[in-house]
């Protein structure tokens, strides 16, 4: 695909005192062929020329342009700029635009190659301006808001008696991403976090270097539905993996191909409870053993699992039981009281092992009538989530499951999950086989 270039050109004659001089500054000025009747010194001693700035920056694959290259430089916009000289050492230098005059000044501090094509590096940090704190700063915090273009192959001529002129093409130097709330009502005050995930963090004025670091970026939704767009690449590409925690759990993707590649632009949807949107679930709480549980909050405190007995994603069926057999081929028992955490009986128990057990009609029960419940039934799921009253939730697979409550020597308690339909309790003859959800306290 062909990107655009937006050309800027402008004129400039002469620039106040920005920034502070190196001491070796001055000397500078006896070279012969360096210095011509344009150049200025300010009174801290930098280089000030008229500036002819050819400037384009290339946008990300096929999407908006970001402000910059969409509606024009604005005031105060700032290009830092390392200049090789003719003895082959480099001067550092910035250009700064001027929305009044619409043209741009240029200051350095040693004197430039003349009359000659010579290289120089160009970098530009959208949202970052020519303020004073910028202007002294020796290094600039860089956000995940922040796209960081650059050109290191960047050309300047200054002819004697004549015009500096830089030529240069800024491109992305990250990729760039958004997520959308596809909630029918927007949720402005939940912060996420992202992870997985390495940006630019800072840029050295002296040294002109990036840094680039793995971190955690917090965001939040804007009222449009959209987050902003966060800026960096894949942290890992042997491991191309991305996170996601929000208020109920951890979420987490791959990477596609082209996602996270270097001027590469797209959106995804946010997971939630209700539509995983492909991501994949990660419950925040913790484990018994190696298996994950929620604490919903539920008054008992009770902590409900987050896979079936035999199931290893949330998705997943598991195994089928006898009420009262610990393996899939035994006998039902004929307790008359209840089996939970005994493990001859207990499947949960006897094979998780642990404090994990079979939850009684009444614990069922709790977590009925303390949460709220909605159903969730895109791809694999097909079932209901319940969210708690401290806004955690767990998803049941719709299926019917035991509780380890009897009924009577034949008959034992089971609970039903159904789309669409308010789960509940009822008897059934202990000689059937249903699946088993754990719990913990």
């Amino acid at each position: 695909m062909k990107t655009k270039s937006y050309i800027l050109t402008a004129l400039a004659s002469s620039v106040l005192a920005l920034a502070p001089l190196a001491s070796s500054c001055s000397s500078e000025l006896d070279e012969q062929n360096q210095v011509n009747s344009e150049t200025q010194v300010d009174e801290n001693g930098k280089h000030t020329v008229k500036l002819h700035f050819n400037v384009s920056k290339t946008p990300f694959d096929g999407t908006a342009t970001t402000r910059s290259a969409d509606k024009g430089w604005e005031d105060k916009d700032i290009v830092f700029l390392i200049f090789t000289r003719a003895n082959g050492e480099t001067t550092n230098g910035h250009a700064m635009y001027d929305a009044t005059k619409q043209e741009w000044s240029v200051n350095f501090e040693l004197s430039l190659a003349k009359d000659q094509t010579t290289a120089c590096k160009a970098y530009y940090i959208d949202g970052v301006k020519a303020v004073d704190s910028i202007l002294v700063a020796k290094t600039i915090q860089v956000l995940p808001t922040m796209g960081v273009y650059s050109d290191e192959n960047a050309t300047y001529f200054y002819p004697t008696n004549g015009t500096l002129e830089v030529t240069a093409n800024l491109t992305p130097l990250t990729s760039r991403i958004r997520f959308k709330d596809n909630h029918s009502t927007i949720d402005t005050e939940t912060q996420y976090i992202m992870s997985k995930v390495k940006h630019i963090t800072s840029f050295d004025k002296e040294k002109m270097t990036l840094t680039e670091e793995e971190t955690s970026v917090h965001f939040r939704v804007n009222k449009d539905g959209y987050t902003d767009y966060l800026y960096g690449t894949c942290a890992d590409n042997t491991n191309r993996t991305m996170r996601i925690t929000s208020p109920d759990c951890n979420y987490t993707t791959e990477f596609e191909s082209d996602m996270f590649v270097v001027g590469k632009s797209g959106w995804m949807d946010l997971p939630n409870p209700i539509s995983h949107n492909g991501w994949k679930q990660e419950w925040l709480e913790g484990t018994v053993g190696s298996h994950d549980y929620v604490d919903l909050g539920l008054p008992s405190g009770l902590k409900w699992a987050k896979t079936n007995v035999g199931g290893t994603v949330e998705t997943d069926a598991g195994d089928k039981y006898y009420w009262g057999a610990i393996t899939t081929s035994g006998s039902y028992s004929n307790s008359t009281t209840s089996i939970s955490g005994n493990a001859s009986y207990d499947a949960a128990r006897a094979i998780w092992g642990e404090t994990w057990r079979m939850p009684t009609k009444e614990e069922f029960l709790e977590l009925r009538d303390n949460c709220s419940i909605s159903y969730n039934i895109s791809g694999s799921y097909n079932g209901t989530v319940f969210t708690g009253p401290n806004g955690k939730s767990i998803y049941i697979k719709a299926y019917t499951y035991w509780t380890a409550t009897p009924n009577n020597s034949s008959s034992a308690y089971k609970y039903y999950i159904y789309n669409n339909r308010i789960p509940e309790t009822y008897w059934d003859t202990k000689s059937y086989t249903y699946y088993i959800r754990p719990v913990t306290n």
